[in-house]
């Protein structure tokens, strides 16, 4: 029998054994910040596209996207831009449910406005990163592919973070004490799941339309701005390719700034 210098009790993953009992050491944000960077990410990928445009420089392909492999798949043809973006599309559709189970599990609350506007900001937060970034590259001597290239290895270093810490219940989390345990399940009721999804119910609270409402305004400011004020700056303000990725940035920071304010807001109305 081989003796290890490692206890026994280390390598077991047990909740509870590794977090001191009586710490609270904000576990909660840190899944949440590793969250909020993935969806970031996700929806970063998707907007390449929409900069990469101004600063593509192959007159014979009509469209190029899908991260790693846009320069492949932009001398491949249409079919496969399609293709790509269908896949990054599917990516995207998972973020919101995402969000409202992280901030179901993981936010006291008294918390959960902070938790929403955070993890939603990633419609921000993606062109936030993505549009300056990617006018830098494409004015660096790299050019525009190695915009999909770092694009890349940003989504691979993010996911990879999500996988090794992200749990959906704290309660199976080893890095999580009985003490922030308490705080997020304090106040918190159990609700036996129907075994029928009420659809009439959904449909006609008035709750629920609030929230698509305010969803689709906010998705439909974010898109026209990142699809096509990158445009808008370099070819009819005549800015360069530098200038326009900071410039298209620009107001997409205060809309998250504002987000996040309100749901801070939120919580302190509570």
């Amino acid at each position: 029998m081989v003796n290890s210098p490692i206890p026994i009790r280390f390598l077991v993953c047990n909740p509870l054994k590794i977090a001191p009992k009586n710490q609270d050491f904000f576990r909660r944000f840190q899944i949440l910040i590793c969250a909020t960077l993935c969806l970031t990410s996700i929806l970063s990928n998707m907007n390449t596209y929409n900069f990469t445009k101004i600063c593509m420089q192959d007159e014979n392909s009509t469209q190029k996207v899908s991260t790693a492999l846009v320069p492949l798949a932009s001398t491949l043809g249409y079919g496969w831009f399609v293709t790509a973006r269908i896949f990054q599309g599917m990516a995207f559709s998972a973020t919101f449910p995402l969000a409202g189970s992280i901030t179901a599990n993981w936010a006291t609350p008294f918390e959960h406005g902070v938790f929403i506007g955070l993890l939603t900001g990633n419609t921000q937060l993606s062109n936030i990163f993505t549009m300056p970034v990617s006018g830098w590259l494409c004015s660096s001597g790299w050019g525009w592919t190695s915009v999909y290239y770092v694009h890349t290895g940003v989504s691979l270093v993010t996911f990879s973070l999500f996988f090794l810490f992200f749990k959906s219940d704290p309660k199976e989390h080893s890095w999580v004490g009985e003490k922030e345990l308490e705080k997020i399940g304090n106040g918190k009721k159990k609700v036996s799941r129907p075994k029928d999804l009420p659809f009439r119910q959904i449909l006609t609270s008035l709750s629920l339309w609030a929230c698509w409402i305010a969803s689709f305004g906010d998705l439909i400011t974010v898109q026209l701005v990142s699809q096509f004020n990158p445009q808008y700056m370099k070819n009819y303000l005549d800015y360069d390719v530098l200038s326009s990725g900071f410039l298209a940035a620009l107001p997409i920071i205060f809309q998250f700034l504002i987000k996040l304010s309100s749901g801070i807001a939120s919580d302190n109305i509570k």
